[in-house]
């Protein structure tokens, strides 16, 4: 591929910064140039050329004019492939989202092609805007995903303190520690800082070790998902260096009722 060259790419918007009075710089996420910074310049005036087009999460196709001197590439023309307009319409669906692009904008390698990343949030961005699965289990399924591609996927079979298999380890208490990557027994950790139950475990990794399709024929229960969201969220929280804003708009909404 080369970088001087003027080039066309699918693209998932993920954040928009205005910039003067009427540019906006965007970060998208494409399958062959991985996290991307472009400049729209006039786009808060050309209804022309990007009137309703560049809203967050949108599915987008893409013409940019490589930027001079090392500047950032321009854009210079967006057609819309998908709206994905249910989840801007909904506060739930919105919160999810803003997640999901939050972690992917801070994340993404710059320039570098990352085809499964980009797959992974159209498929639960096309999900979640169709209803085909929970939000909860989206996120649950977008955080593991997240993290496996990210080389940090959580241990969720073995201690990691002294490498037994959960199977095998009887009534011992367990938990998962954040800072470790794993869970962790009792017999290794007496106080793990987030308790789990075997059967909370088991139904975390077959999220984990399945796929959308697989996720739709199962049902989790609430035990899971909640003690799931409690540790895939301290566990990226951890790897990121910081909480997310975007995570604690969405523990916001949890508390005051409006996520179930």
């Amino acid at each position: 591929m080369n970088p001087e060259a003027d080039f066309n790419t699918p693209a998932i918007l993920l954040r928009r910064v205005e910039y003067g009075d009427n540019d906006l710089i965007l970060s998208v996420i494409t399958p062959d140039r991985g996290k991307l910074a472009l400049m729209a310049k006039a786009a808060k005036r050309s209804r022309r050329r990007f009137g309703g087009v560049l809203d967050l999460f949108a599915l987008l196709e893409l013409s940019c004019r490589t930027g001079r001197c090392g500047r950032m590439p321009l854009l210079a023309e967006a057609n819309l492939c998908e709206p994905f307009h249910t989840i801007r319409a909904e506060v739930a669906k919105t919160a999810y989202a803003s997640y999901w692009a939050e972690l992917v904008h801070f994340w993404g390698d710059e320039g570098q092609p990352q085809p499964a990343l980009y797959a992974l949030l159209r498929d639960v961005l096309t999900a979640l805007d169709r209803n085909q699965l929970p939000a909860r289990v989206l996120s649950l399924l977008f955080q593991l995903r997240f993290m496996h591609l990210a080389g940090l996927g959580p241990r969720l079979s073995v201690c990691v303190g002294c490498r037994r298999a959960v199977e095998t380890l009887g009534d011992v208490r367990l938990g998962f520690d954040p800072s470790r990557g794993g869970v962790v027994c009792g017999c290794c950790e007496a106080a793990p800082p987030l308790p789990i139950s075997r059967g909370a475990l088991k139904e975390l990794a077959w999220i984990a070790d399945g796929d959308l399709v697989r996720a739709q024929r199962m049902r989790f229960s609430a035990e899971a998902l909640g003690a799931g969201e409690e540790l895939m969220e301290a566990f990226v929280s951890f790897h990121l260096g910081r909480e997310a804003r975007s995570l604690k708009f969405l523990r916001h909404l949890r508390e005051s009722g409006v996520l179930s």
